[in-house]
């Protein structure tokens, strides 16, 4: 499996996994939601380079996780359904994303620091060789980024854009390069002083791993890159026409499905 997911970007990872269950049909979509533990645990487990005990466990611990979060499930639920589109305030959802991001960040963050120092010398080389791969990989997706990856994501929700919303985002994809890198950045930094911290003999290894993937997974307030696609977002979505707000509210109606498909099984 390519490893292109470093540890502190799991979640963005989720994010590819709920698209693509609101892409494929009920069957598959329950199958995916099921898998969610052991999909998610291998894609640690092959950053972090974990025994195949190691992996089994967190797959148990990380089905706890998901279980426990229902109640935020619930209020994303009622927040998603709340959201109006003639009336839509992406700084207001962005924070309302931020913060509960953050919140579960906080929980998958416990356990990566755990199984981290579980790690024997041959796994932490593994997984250090594994994040200079990632990280490579990782540039090389910011020098082929692209206008036509922006536009799928917006397209996404609208299923189309107008050549008007098409020359606005064009406009900003220097922003959003920028968003690359800096997520770049931010990666380099956080394995750096993981390293560190595993490497070197200081007290509460734990808590200081813990410290750090929490510092690293704030996005609130807003920083002045993520302000103006904040900006751009209530541009395009102020723009959209009928056939456009129509494919917003079908994306809305899948994304709900989703989240009682997960209530229900979990």
């Amino acid at each position: 499996m390519n490893k292109l997911c470093s540890l502190q970007y799991i979640y963005y990872w989720l994010v590819t996994v709920i698209i693509t269950i609101l892409l494929v049909g009920c069957s598959f979509q329950s199958l995916i939601i099921r898998n969610i533990p052991s999909l998610v645990a291998d894609r640690i487990a092959d950053t972090l380079a974990l025994s195949s005990l190691q992996e089994k466990s967190l797959e148990k611990e990380l089905k706890v996780l998901l279980t426990n979060e229902k109640p935020r499930i619930v209020k994303i639920k009622a927040f998603l359904k709340n959201i109006s589109v003639s009336h839509f305030d992406a700084n207001q959802v962005h924070q309302y994303i931020a913060e509960n991001y953050f919140e579960v960040a906080k929980q998958v963050n416990i356990l990566l620091a755990k199984y981290m120092l579980l790690l024997n010398t041959k796994q932490k080389l593994a997984m250090y060789a594994n994040f200079s791969e990632e990280n490579e990989a990782f540039s090389e997706k910011i020098e082929d980024y692209d206008v036509d990856g922006v536009f799928d994501r917006f397209q996404f929700f609208t299923g189309s854009l107008t050549d008007k919303q098409k020359a606005m985002i064009t406009n900003k994809m220097a922003v959003f390069k920028s968003l690359l890198e800096e997520r770049l950045a931010r990666r380099l930094d956080t394995q750096s002083q993981i390293a560190k911290i595993l490497d070197t003999d200081v007290p509460d290894k734990q808590a200081k791993l813990i410290s750090l993937l929490n510092q690293k997974a704030i996005f609130y307030p807003a920083n002045k890159n993520r302000k103006q696609i904040i900006l751009l977002i209530n541009q395009i979505v102020s723009s959209t026409n009928k056939e456009q707000i129509e494919a917003i509210e079908k994306s809305r109606e899948k994304l709900i499905g989703w989240l009682d498909d997960y209530l229900i099984y979990y």
